[in-house]
């Protein structure tokens, strides 16, 4: 506009005139990058300051409680099975004891079951072989290998394979009590995908992913968490009432 009228005093209250316009669109709507994004399902995190009731949840209120976990030393045709019935790019894995561990991807799966030379008879039996981190590494790249359809003979199903070598212990977890605004930054600034949730003695009691931090999702449970602070509230009152007639 500026260089249409060649007026340079324009410039002052053209920029106050966006700088309006974006924030009142801002206060509005979303913008239209943020509606694309949610209408190809891409779990975009919004501003936390733009999301209502989030100082009041706990991870615990929006955690998934039933995850799909792994342990360290696995029957091969259980792992098929869980594979197969669940689409998770992931899967904690957990010590007999249910102590969190760590995490393990589905390729990381599929790679390690092609690899016959690892599987080992018995659980409490040494693998023969343990790949280092280099051949981990080259089979991760070898994009024709992950590609490949997932086959196991089945005379190896009552076989194991001890995932303790080539588990991502580097996963964050946070305690069950932990809250929900600062996980949520931590999603945020971090680009998390997976967050484990574990109690005082490590165990793994649920996993929040990003689609549990969406916006109507938490909207949903911070409606559920004020009734149900409303409802122990009523409670509080008729108890007290009654204890108030009877005397």
């Amino acid at each position: 506009m500026i260089e249409l009228s060649g007026d340079v005093l324009l410039a002052f209250p053209l920029m106050v005139s966006i700088m309006v316009a974006k924030n009142l669109a801002d206060s509005l709507v979303h913008s239209l990058y943020h509606e694309q994004l949610a209408l190809k399902g891409v779990p975009y995190l919004d501003q936390p300051g733009n999301i209502e009731g989030l100082e009041l949840l706990k991870v615990s209120d929006v955690m998934t409680g039933t995850v799909v976990v792994f342990h360290e030393v696995e029957n091969i045709h259980h792992i098929l099975s869980i594979v197969k019935k669940y689409d998770y790019s992931a899967f904690p894995v957990v010590s007999l004891d249910q102590n969190y561990m760590g995490m393990i991807k589905r390729k990381e799966i599929k790679l390690l079951l092609s690899q016959k030379d690892i599987f080992i008879k018995n659980p409490s039996d040494r693998p023969n072989k343990v790949l280092t981190w280099y051949e981990y590494k080259e089979l991760l790249d070898n994009k024709v290998l992950t590609k490949r359809e997932l086959r196991v003979d089945p005379e190896d199903y009552e076989c194991y394979i001890n995932f303790t070598p080539y588990i991502n212990t580097g996963i964050y977890s946070v305690p069950v009590d932990f809250f929900l605004k600062d996980a949520y930054e931590l999603f945020r600034t971090l680009g998390l995908t997976h967050l484990m949730v574990i109690n005082k003695t490590n165990e793994l009691v649920g996993v929040i992913t990003r689609k549990d931090l969406l916006g109507e999702h938490l909207s949903f449970k911070q409606k559920k968490k004020e009734r149900s602070i409303r409802n122990k509230f009523k409670n509080v009152f008729k108890v007290g009432n009654s204890k108030v007639l009877q005397e």
